[in-house]
């Protein structure tokens, strides 16, 4: 740590994001209130540079007036809540209160924790005539706030408008997950275990029933993030994975549209009926579409497939290749399952497995077994085709009516031949078998192709 004594200076930040190393978004258990969380975001956007910065200059001093403006939402007529009224607990509980965090030393076979203060030192301080607070970061603090290759960045003004300490920690949970998925999907789904959100929000014994912990904590927090935030809480679901106790909670979850004035998606229980539209299917890439044509002649219902199956396909090795995913889990569910008396039992079980008991989720271990079957049919393929691997690579970036455009291109062909790309008998270097090999290759042709 620099030993300078000069105070650090407000550095400019237009966009004013807070950026958080993701291991104390994602790993760290803490408990901070929301005012002190408030001070602690306002100072790293506006005075901790994350890119430039080789150590947080010390001290930090900023001016109450400041302080309080910062704190309040900035909504007309908000109040920082009686600053003035409470610096010393604000100084005494970001000194005080504790990150926890998991390291890689062990004792007697047991991992050791450590802990780190918010701040070294929060003292109130008068400069220049000026009144205000001089705050202090320690040298491990300080990794995660500068010097980041992988965090988690927040609108800090957004952030202000939640007034629960739960409520802020679940939406940055959630909004990093979201930041990081949005290029590959719109619905995002995260699965918890119920130790492992006690935990990220620090809560020991408190509310040590589900009962308690869901209405003081979770539905509070899930109905403000869904009020004040750009992050929509579609669906909290609540799992039993062995016996009648709930372990996990799964949140669904997508972007809030309702505050750009649009309506958001409320409800993802009915889509049995439901028929996607022409613009929504051509939105769709071309191993999307062979996924989504793959599972309609498997007789899953088309509103089903659109908006529960395929946005949930997870995994950056799956996107452009959503078909082999898809091909993969046919094959294994055809070898595992007991329960295909008939073609549409067949189709209401995998739904069940795939929507129900998430056995492809990525927290499953048959995720992993078809991840891993993916990579390996990648690989051959890029081994012994690489044309057809390149255009897959291209069509990821495509919908299938821009692909089949482009690809025709490439063969010089006239693209108002709509029908040569769809010959069957002639094996195309576009790296997408036919539907008919496919389903001939993963022993699926005696499924009843649905017109």
């Amino acid at each position: 740590m620099s030993n300078t004594t000069s105070t650090a200076e407000k550095i400019h930040n237009p966009t004013d994001l807070v950026r958080f190393d993701d291991r104390l978004v994602y790993d760290a258990s803490y408990k901070l209130s929301a005012r002190a969380i408030k001070t602690v975001c306002y100072i790293a956007a506006h005075y901790v540079n994350p890119k430039t910065e080789k150590d947080i200059p010390r001290p930090i001093f900023v001016p109450l007036s400041e302080l309080a403006s910062a704190l309040s939402d900035g909504r007309a007529g908000a109040k920082s809540n009686s600053l003035y009224a409470n610096i010393s607990s604000l100084c005494e509980e970001l000194v005080n209160a504790k990150i926890r965090f998991k390291t890689d030393v062990q004792v007697e076979g047991q991992d050791l924790d450590g802990f780190i203060s918010w701040c070294s030192d929060a003292v109130p301080t008068e400069k220049n005539g000026v009144k205000g607070i001089s705050f202090g970061f320690g040298i491990y603090m300080s990794q995660f706030l500068i010097g980041l290759s992988r965090y988690v960045a927040v609108y800090r003004p957004e952030l202000n408008r939640l007034n629960k300490s739960y409520s802020i920690r679940l939406f940055q949970i959630l909004k990093g997950i979201f930041n990081k998925r949005k290029k590959y999907r719109k619905v995002f789904k995260k699965v918890f275990s119920i130790d492992e959100l006690r935990y990220l929000m620090d809560l020991g014994d408190k509310y040590a029933a589900f009962k308690m912990f869901n209405d003081k904590v979770l539905k509070p927090a899930v109905a403000e993030i869904n009020k004040n935030t750009s992050i929509y809480v579609v669906t909290v679901e609540k799992i039993r994975r062995s016996g009648r106790k709930i372990s996990h909670i799964e949140f669904t979850f997508t972007d809030n549209k309702k505050n750009a004035g649009k309506t958001v998606i409320t409800d993802f229980s009915t889509f049995q009926d439901y028929v996607p539209t022409y613009d929504e299917i051509a939105s769709l890439t071309f191993a999307e579409l062979r996924a989504y044509n793959l599972l309609k002649d498997f007789q899953i219902k088309p509103g089903i497939i659109f908006k529960q199956i395929l946005p949930d396909i997870s995994g950056s090795e799956a996107v452009g290749f959503e078909d082999y995913f898809m091909i993969a889990a046919l094959d294994f569910f055809r070898a595992s399952s007991n329960n295909q008396q008939t073609n549409q039992i067949a189709a209401a079980t995998f739904v069940s497995w795939w929507t129900k008991l998430r056995l492809f989720d990525t927290t499953s271990d048959v995720w992993v077994k078809i991840m891993e079957r993916v990579v390996v049919e990648k690989k051959a393929l890029q081994k012994n085709d690489t044309v057809a691997y390149d255009n897959r690579l291209y069509a990821r970036e495509m919908t299938h009516n821009e692909f089949k455009i482009w690809w025709k291109d490439q063969q010089e062909v006239d693209p108002n031949q709509t029908e040569l790309f769809e010959e069957e008998e002639k094996r195309n270097k576009d790296g997408f078998d036919s539907m008919s090999d496919i389903l001939k290759k993963y022993k699926l042709d005696g499924v009843e192709v649905v017109d």
